[in-house]
């Protein structure tokens, strides 16, 4: 029992190097059993010997068997996170194909009064929209009375002025039609390229 506690405090633990430590530290255990077999008496003690020998072979089969497992369960979580990753980089990469480009103007309109026209324009990785409201007034009130903003296009999100708060998000729809999410005063509302 001494031999293993000072074999354990020999070999700290690291995670690098973890398996390749505790596979020397078995050995040596094993070799001190076995000179400690040669070293006695083969008359009583040999049955202990070889029972105390044969109580570690199974502790190493044991820990192996363990570290197996837990080098598999590392290894899958790993191909997850590379999979989810590869998944978000195609995704990304075919929003913004070359032959498909997001840049445009996208629109909403809501007829009658207490409705509205919205209207969303792309280019490149800036965006602007442009928000009238339906008064009753007349077109040229409600056009002096439109509400701007403006902000970047981050991937298939759209950010703030600011570049840290997202106000949309770009997608297709079953029709490979582009659209856009805009979250405006009265909620989330969807524009369609035009």
């Amino acid at each position: 029992m001494t031999y293993r506690l000072i074999l354990d405090h020999m070999f700290n633990y690291n995670e690098n190097t973890h398996m390749i430590k505790n596979t020397i530290k078995n050995l040596c255990l094993l070799m001190i059993l076995l000179v400690s077999a040669c070293e006695h008496d083969y008359s009583s003690k040999q049955d202990k010997n070889y029972e105390a020998i044969d109580s570690v072979l199974a502790d190493l089969q044991n820990e192996e068997q363990h570290e197996m497992k837990n080098s598999e369960e590392i290894q899958n979580s790993r191909e997850s996170q590379v999979i989810e990753e590869t998944k978000s980089m195609i995704n990304e990469e075919s929003l913004h194909n070359e032959d498909d480009d997001p840049s445009g103007t996208y629109i909403y309109k809501k007829a009658g009064n207490m409705g509205g026209k919205q209207e969303l324009r792309i280019t490149g990785n800036t965006w602007m929209s442009t928000l009238t409201l339906y008064t009753g007034f007349g077109e040229s009130y409600d056009e002096e009375q439109a509400m701007y903003s403006s902000g970047t296009v981050d991937g298939n999100k759209l950010m703030d002025e600011t570049g840290y708060v997202q106000v949309g998000r770009l997608w297709k729809n079953a029709n490979k039609r582009w659209a856009v999410d805009f979250a405006g005063s009265s909620g989330e509302i969807t524009l369609f390229k035009e």
